[in-house]
């Protein structure tokens, strides 16, 4: 019950909820909140609302998509690369706004969301461009299995952002990005 009150009060200080605590009302931006179904939803539903995800390409939004879902297993993740500027510059911002949120967190005694990760940005993006598998995968220590499981949550999470924000600019393009990806192996799987 005392960390269910520390989560209203965040939302509520970030204007996903609002009303008394004892009975709070999700507003408009909450119930698109409640709609991405995946760890990192309330950075993801922040950058959006900062516009971190506004106005990017195809590959692009998917790169950045990766970024909320991917999560590195090696103990020493290799050096982080960036398939285009636009995907590096806007992962820096996602940065800037996870460090923002993480705090807000460990203030109201929650445990963090964890930091995103772009270690598969660079193969989501060029998968997302039309290259082959082999291509993709060529200079990683990615699996295939790995890379299709991944490549399938980012699409599922294009998805939900689709749905979340019906209606925008910015649904329809994570509409077009999770079609992109599921082609070839990762359709066949």
């Amino acid at each position: 019950a005392r960390e269910m009150r520390r989560i209203v009060s965040v939302l509520t200080e970030l204007s996903y909820l609002e009303g008394p605590a004892e009975a709070p009302r999700p507003t408009a931006d909450g119930l698109r909140l409640a709609g991405l179904y995946v760890e990192t939803g309330l950075l993801l539903a922040e950058c959006i609302r900062d516009g971190l995800l506004h106005g990017l390409s195809g590959p692009d939004l998917v790169a950045i998509a990766s970024l909320f879902v991917h999560e590195s297993r090696s103990k020493e993740p290799p050096p982080v690369r960036f398939p285009s500027p636009v995907v590096r510059e806007r992962s820096e911002g996602i940065s800037r706004r996870w460090e923002i949120l993480s705090e807000r967190e460990e203030q109201a005694g929650l445990t963090p969301t964890r930091a995103p990760d772009p270690g598969l940005s660079v193969e989501v993006w060029r998968w997302a461009g039309g290259a082959d598998l082999d291509d993709v995968l060529t200079d990683t220590d990615i699996t295939g299995g790995d890379f299709v499981r991944g490549v399938k949550q980012i699409a599922d999470l294009c998805g939900q952002i689709g749905a979340a924000y019906a209606g925008t600019s910015l649904g329809r393009q994570a509409r077009r990005g999770a079609d992109r990806l599921i082609r070839g192996v990762v359709a066949a799987d």
